[in-house]
């Protein structure tokens, strides 16, 4: 059993609980233009990619729901999406999993597809991470580590010292090469990092009077992991491990319980997020680095709703999780917000109908989140969110220069015009 006291939803998040605190909270379009208006406008769109604005994303803003796999009654909940922002993976009720769980990989093309067991298994697995390119996903099966690819299917990690009798692999690098998680032990649970050549390897606990540790994430090339153990009696704080440090405790914020989680890393492992207990019982949202420390994202800290910071894009930018009553988006410009809420002001884009609650995974450039939610028939759905970075209540960067050029271009388009001077009697 789990040191952690916690309210569980089935097997709804990265550590099979999810841990949400949701409490209710108390045009106009001309038909024609002018040949020079449109050449205005033209130029308009010209200049602005010239002077710097933030380029214009891919894909428009969208939420969709992903279903369930055929037979479930569902239930799917979506776990991590790759670097690109193109595969999901997480896990689903299903025909074959019965009342268990089915690991699953998702994409616009093929939709939702079945990853099975691991070979002579009974269906029971989940789907907790995936490489950048999509094509190596991780998870565990049957109470079993494994890593996955379309050429091997499931196959277990094989842990060479005899130390674990199973586990759960949370991530895996961006090759699919290194793959971090937990190992079950007889003495308690250790993080691990596996490679191929070393098979699984304990990443040890920090010291203390119980052996508890546990792997969640792990950088680009995976060189650094972190996560959380216990310390002393039952202090919990996060963990970075390099091969040349070893198990190093990131400590805790002040104030409350010294209790806190590193659930995500940036690519070149220096940025760390995760939640901390500043008060007596409620999770906080944080990002941890060497220069700064532990820095609280939550305006509210706590005072109204948990929240809880997930993953990180590529950069450390954009840091995903729960917070504000639902899933949330922190970026440092507009500090944490209500994914939902942004959708909807920014892009018009609704989620009527949905209780959006957790963000777990967010793509390299922090424009593509993945999660959980309610749908609007009441039922645990995984969906995918297009954010773009920039929204209509984001103003970006741009020079006097630039913006007295588009007026002009307004002026002559005849869409603008200046005040005029009034005359006054000077009698």
């Amino acid at each position: 059993m789990s040191y952690r006291d916690r309210t569980t939803v089935d097997d709804c998040s990265r550590d099979s609980e999810l841990r949400v605190s949701l409490r209710p909270a108390d045009g106009w379009c001309p038909a024609r233009r002018a040949k020079k208006r449109r050449a205005a406008y033209s130029g308009i769109a010209l200049l602005c990619g010239a002077i710097g604005s933030p380029a214009v994303a891919s894909e428009p803003a969208s939420f969709t729901g992903l279903g369930h796999l055929p037979g479930g009654d569902g239930l799917s909940i979506a776990e991590d999406v790759s670097a690109d922002g193109t595969v999901v993976v997480g896990f689903s009720r299903s025909a074959a999993a019965g009342s268990n769980f089915e690991a699953f990989v998702w994409t616009d093309q093929a939709g939702m597809i079945g990853l099975g067991d691991l070979d002579g298994a009974p269906v029971d697995s989940h789907a907790r991470g995936v490489s950048a390119d999509g094509l190596v996903v991780v998870g565990r099966a049957s109470g079993k580590p494994y890593r996955w690819t379309q050429q091997t299917g499931m196959v277990e990690l094989v842990d060479l010292t005899g130390t674990f009798t199973g586990g759960d692999a949370f991530d895996a690098s961006a090759d699919g090469s290194v793959i971090a998680g937990v190992g079950y032990s007889a003495g308690g649970l250790l993080a691990f990092r596996w490679t191929e050549a070393t098979g699984m390897v304990s990443l040890g606990s920090l010291p203390g009077q119980h052996i508890d540790s546990q792997a969640f994430d792990l950088s680009s090339d995976g060189s650094v992991v972190c996560g959380q153990s216990i310390s002393g009696e039952f202090d919990v704080q996060p963990f970075r491990w390099t091969e040349a440090t070893g198990m190093v405790g990131l400590g805790d914020v002040p104030g409350g319980l010294f209790y806190a989680l590193g659930w995500g890393i940036s690519a070149d492992g220096s940025v760390i997020v995760g939640d901390a207990r500043a008060g007596d019982s409620v999770d906080e949202a944080y990002y941890w680095t060497q220069p700064t420390g532990f820095v609280t994202l939550d305006p509210e800290h706590g005072s109204v709703f948990a929240s809880s910071a997930r993953a990180a894009s590529a950069d450390g930018s954009v840091i995903i999780g729960y917070g504000l009553g639902g899933a949330m988006i922190w970026d440092e410009p507009h500090g944490m917000r209500n994914m939902a809420e942004v959708l909807q002001a920014s892009f018009g884009v609704s989620t009527d109908g949905w209780l959006v609650a957790l963000a777990s995974g967010v793509s390299a450039d922090g424009t593509v989140l993945v999660g959980q939610g309610l749908n609007p028939l009441g039922n645990s759905e995984a969906w995918i969110a297009r954010v773009p970075r920039y929204g209509s209540n984001a103003v970006p960067a741009v020079s006097i220069w630039g913006v007295g050029v588009m007026v002009l271009l307004l002026l002559v388009a005849g869409t603008v015009s200046l005040p005029r001077r009034q005359a006054h009697d000077t009698a």
